[in-house]
Formats: C-alpha cells, sequence, structure tokens
C-alpha cells in the first residue's frame, strides 16, 4: 500500500499513525480488494450457474424431444385408432343394415308361426275328432270280437300231445267233471304255432322249466251251456291243474292284467269278484279306476283301454288284434 512521506516517517516514529488522505487512500484500496475478491467469486459463481443452466438446458431440451416423440407416437396411434373408428363405423352400418334384415326376417318367421299355429290347431282338432273316432272303432270292433267270441272258452294247462284230439278232450272233460255229456262243441283247436318248449316245437330247446302247452280255444252251440260251466268251473275243476275260462278280447285282457292287483287284492280279502265284457265286479258292485276317463258317455272298457296303452303286454294295434281275432276265433 502507498503512503506519503509524512505518513511513512510518522509510522517510523510514532508507531503507524496515518493521515486522513493515507487512511482514505487505505479503505479505498481495501475496498477495492474486496470488489476484486467478490468480483472473482461472482465471476466463478457465475460460471458454476452458467454451467449448471447449460446442463438443465440440455437435460430440457432431451426432455421435450422425449415428449415430442412421445406425442409423435400418441399422433401415429390416434390415427389408427381413427382409422379402426372408421372401419368400426363402417361394420356397424353394415351390422345396421343387417340388423334391419334379420328384423324383417324375424317378422316374417312370427307371420308364419302364427300361420303354423293356426294351423297346428287346425290339426289338432282333426287329431282329436281322429282320436276319438279310433276309440269309438276300437270299442265297436271289441264288441263285434266279444260277440264273435260269445260262445266260446278256453282250456288253460292241459300238456300236448303229437296224436290229440281236443274235441274228444274236451267232450270227456265235460262229462266228467261237469257232467254235461250234451255239450255240442262246435269246433276246437290250440292257439297258435307250437312254442319252442312245447312237444311240437321242432326247434324245442332243453329246458328245466316244465313245457307251457298251448291254450285250447273251443266253441259250444248253446250260451246256456258256455254260462253254466263258467259258474261251475271254480268247483268242478277247483283241484285239478288246469282251468276253463272266458274267451276274451285282447282289450279286455289288456284291462284285465291291468286290474290283476286289484283282483289279487280281492281274493286276499276273500271277496267274491267276476271279470267279463272288459267290467270288473266285486262283491257284486262295478269297480271304477281312480284315472278312469271323466266322460260318463264313455264306457269303461274304452277308458281302461287308453290309460292302459303305456302297458307292455296291452295289446294297441287294431290290425294286430283283429288278425288275433280270426285266428283264435275261426268262426
Amino acid at each position: 500500500m502507498g503512503v506519503c512521506e509524512g505518513c511513512q516517517q510518522n509510522t517510523a516514529k510514532r508507531g503507524g499513525a496515518l493521515c486522513k488522505d493515507c487512511i482514505k487512500k487505505k479503505d479505498q484500496e481495501s475496498m477495492d480488494d474486496s470488489l476484486l475478491k467478490d468480483e472473482s467469486s461472482l465471476r466463478e459463481t457465475l460460471k458454476d450457474m452458467q454451467t449448471s443452466s447449460q446442463q438443465n438446458f440440455d437435460k430440457l431440451t432431451t426432455l421435450i424431444n422425449g415428449v415430442y416423440g412421445k406425442l409423435q407416437a400418441f399422433d401415429d396411434r390416434l390415427k389408427e385408432v381413427e382409422k379402426k373408428t372408421d372401419s368400426m363405423d363402417v361394420r356397424y352400418a353394415q351390422q345396421g343394415k343387417a340388423i334391419q334384415v334379420v328384423q324383417s326376417d324375424i317378422a316374417d318367421l312370427q307371420k308364419e308361426t302364427k300361420s303354423h299355429d293356426t294351423t297346428m290347431k287346425d290339426v289338432k282338432t282333426l287329431l282329436d275328432k281322429a282320436k276319438g273316432e279310433i276309440d269309438r272303432l276300437r270299442e265297436c270292433n271289441n264288441k263285434l270280437e266279444r260277440f264273435s267270441r260269445r260262445n266260446n272258452l278256453r282250456l288253460v294247462g292241459i300238456p300236448e300231445k303229437s296224436d290229440e284230439d281236443v274235441e274228444k278232450l274236451l267232450s270227456d272233460i265235460l262229462r266228467d267233471k261237469f257232467s254235461m255229456p250234451d255239450v255240442v262243441i262246435e269246433r276246437a283247436h290250440r292257439v297258435g304255432p307250437p312254442s319252442d318248449r312245447s312237444e311240437h316245437g321242432a326247434n324245442r330247446q332243453r329246458t328245466d322249466r316244465p313245457p307251457r302247452p298251448r291254450h285250447i280255444v273251443f266253441k259250444v252251440l248253446n250260451y246256456k251251456d258256455k254260462a253254466q260251466i263258467l259258474k261251475q268251473k271254480r268247483e268242478k275243476l277247483g283241484n285239478e291243474t288246469y282251468y276253463i275260462t272266458d274267451d276274451q278280447t285282447d282289450e279286455d285282457m289288456a284291462t284285465k292284467r291291468r286290474l290283476q292287483p286289484v283282483i289279487d287284492k280281492a281274493k286276499q280279502e276273500n271277496k267274491r269278484w267276476r271279470y267279463t265284457q272288459g267290467k270288473l265286479y266285486i262283491e257284486g258292485q262295478l269297480y271304477r279306476e281312480p284315472n278312469a276317463a271323466s266322460n260318463p258317455r264313455e264306457s269303461p272298457s274304452i277308458a281302461a283301454s287308453n290309460a292302459g296303452q303305456s302297458q307292455p303286454n296291452a295289446a294297441s294295434n287294431l290290425g294286430q288284434r283283429q288278425s288275433n281275432a280270426a285266428s283264435n276265433a275261426g268262426y
């Protein structure tokens, strides 16, 4: 630091006292040094800030570039979405047209369905009428079959022989067991072809069970003789292995098979029972099935026939019954 000569001498003599000018000059120099130091520090700070700013600017530029790239990609995807949306709009328009066509078809089908419903109702009405007519014809046929079998009886349980004379066999039974030697037998024969287990069976197979002989159907001339035979059959043939029964139609036999549990119960309770003309009488009272037809004009045999159509042993084929009737009766 430069001082005047007087201050230099005074400083040497009195230990450093300075004049005002030197003190001012000294203060000015100190201030300049301080400013220089502050300027240097400020420059370094500005330099650091400039470096930091440049780095931040670079980072910001990189970030902006990344955002721009993402925006560009988003814009590309948005364009694809717009294309797909346009395509979907076209498809929706096509589907809308297709839906209109389908709705039109549905309307046409509904009209056709209504027409078919009307036709089905007419067909159902015709079927109901036809069913009623079939039931009526079945009952008429059954009545005719009963009439054709009016004088018929069946002998069940007599073993078959190769040289048998069934008419003589029946005459002997009626004479010896029923004391009815004057009964006129118009015709008698075994029913159906020989079974495999019968003595006549050409293809008879060996079995431990005894052979099951075919029934003998016979027709007497006088109906009163038939009634007397049926009246005495339990008394006269109670101890025999064979028995005589009425020759019933397939309809009546099917009904009897269905009513067999009721008949067995009546037997267990020692009640008198009689089955004739498709009707079951217990203690003289007509038995009515719980599920019988509600129509009072419909006869019990028709109701029994309708209710028994689901039974596996029921004869449901009218033509087959007529054929069996002609084969069994043969008169």
